[in-house]
C-alpha cells in the first residue's frame, strides 16, 4: 500500500498537467493572457 500510492501518484500527475498544459501552458498563458486581458 505504501509503494503503490507512490509510484500511481506520479505516473497520475505527470500525464495529467503534460497533455494539458497546466504546468508549461498555465505558467506563460497566465501572464500574456493577464496582459492583454486587462
Amino acid at each position: 500500500p505504501t509503494p503503490t500510492p507512490t509510484p500511481t501518484g506520479t505516473a497520475a500527475v505527470t500525464p495529467a498537467p503534460g497533455p494539458t498544459g497546466s504546468t508549461p501552458s498555465g505558467t506563460p498563458a497566465a501572464q500574456p493572457s493577464t496582459s492583454p486581458g486587462r
